[in-house]
């Protein structure tokens, strides 16, 4: 029967031929009598993780989520420990793609995690690459980009001991971004290059590729090229690729052929991602600011900034910045409303003033944090596991968990991002 790890060798090749390996080992592992399946539910894990691996690298984003959901869920019945690390990381990845960055977070801890529970072996000292791609991905839209560039070094030296076309050009792929919100064009060229080279990418990855390409150019002013690589992922007629196009239109001042482009892309949005949403209602407020129309301006970054709410996303606003500095300039009462996802794409001078409410921090944090706890939650904040905050703070896990615990009785919160959310409020950290 075909395996899991000869789908990760296949994977690793860069041939979509597992589709056929993994449906065969579906089909062989629905011959099995189900009193004896039952009573080996790794057989089913390792079907369940190979076929996962095979829809991540197709682009089936959704669809690999499940079934690799359904993997664990397999495998925690098994009580097996042989790859939990491996089938963590695709999962955190392929939430990280499709925007669930807290979920993304959690599961690239537990990828962590479960490369030193096993009692049976020695620990692994090389964590997933997919797991360390996917926390970049998080670190990179919170706009942390220090954190994301070290979560990528460390992918690089995982990537050397265990090689992955796919999780490296995915690692590239956030390297350009990353380049993107430095504003290096030229990263972003030497990223996607080296995220094509060698092998035949998968034609989800090429587009992705091919939007940030579009941006990149955009941002540097060459607008014939930033239309041509959006044109080029929008052969698919992808909704993302035509809100791309409409941004290089709105870059280059030409507000007719733009809004030409959105007007349809609006109209379609039902079904796509979130991120999808928000891209497209941050054109539509460029382009109504520009032409004259501030109330609908207001409207469409107000639908934006709700939209960045939930995952806090703030890469999107530092990439429009140029035209969302000036704007907020005018307009403090929506920059003070969503401050903590607008700062870094606003200069100090524009920043709104800060309200002081010493009446609203004593109800929130009626119990001042001591500075061993703000220490621990600005770890927490760079999304570290528990056992990564021990290492750096030369601490038990234990007592990492009783911190957090404390954190969130005095912050009158009960989950950890929330914490991190409420203590960003207050400005504690």
């Amino acid at each position: 029967m075909p395996s899991a790890a000869s789908s990760a060798d296949a994977l690793d090749s860069g041939r979509p031929a597992d589709n056929a390996a993994a449906a065969q080992a579906e089909e062989l592992a629905s011959r099995v009598p189900g009193d004896k399946l039952a009573r080996h539910p790794d057989v089913r894990a390792g079907v369940l993780s190979g076929r996962g691996a095979v829809e991540l690298w197709s682009g089936h984003l959704d669809e690999a989520a499940g079934v690799l959901e359904a993997a664990m869920a397999a495998e925690t019945a098994s009580g097996g420990k042989d790859e939990p690390a491996g089938c963590l990381g695709h999962l955190a990845l392929a939430e990280a793609l499709r925007g669930r960055l807290r979920r993304a977070a959690t599961v690239a801890g537990q990828a962590t995690a479960a490369l030193t529970a096993g009692e049976q072996r020695p620990p692994d000292p090389h964590p997933s690459p997919a797991a360390l791609v996917a926390l970049a991905w998080v670190h990179l839209e919170h706009y942390e980009l220090r954190e994301a560039h070290s979560r990528l070094t460390q992918a690089d030296a995982a990537l050397g001991v265990d090689p992955d076309k796919l999780i490296r050009a995915a690692a590239w792929l956030a390297a350009a971004y990353g380049g993107l919100a430095e504003g290096r064009a030229t990263a972003v060229a030497q990223s996607v290059g080296r995220a094509r080279s060698g092998w035949p990418v998968p034609a989800w990855l090429d587009h992705k590729l091919s939007l940030v390409q579009s941006r990149a150019h955009a941002a540097a002013g060459d607008i014939q090229a930033a239309l041509a690589a959006a044109e080029r992922a929008r052969s698919d007629t992808s909704v993302e690729a035509t809100v791309t196009l409409a941004h290089a239109w709105a870059t280059g001042g030409d507000t007719m052929n733009a809004r030409r482009l959105l007007a349809p892309a609006l109209a379609a949005l039902s079904g796509e991602p979130d991120r999808v949403h928000l891209q497209a209602w941050l054109v539509d407020a460029r382009l109504s600011y520009a032409s004259g129309d501030p109330p609908r301006g207001r409207r469409s970054l107000t639908s934006a900034l709700r939209l960045a709410e939930p995952e806090q996303l703030r890469l999107p606003f530092v990439l429009e910045r140029s035209w969302i500095g000036p704007v907020l300039r005018r307009d403090p009462e929506l920059a003070h409303a969503h401050q903590y996802l607008l700062a870094p794409a606003l200069r100090h001078d524009q920043l709104p003033a800060r309200q002081s409410a010493p009446e609203q921090a004593a109800s929130l944090a009626a119990e001042p944090l001591s500075e061993r706890e703000r220490e621990v939650l600005r770890h927490v904040s760079r999304m570290l596991t528990t056992p990564e905050v021990a290492s750096e703070m030369h601490i038990s896990t234990h007592t990492v968990k009783t911190h957090v615990q404390n954190i969130c009785r005095k912050l009158a919160v009960t989950r950890r991002g929330e914490a991190v959310r409420r203590a960003r409020q207050l400005e504690l950290i």
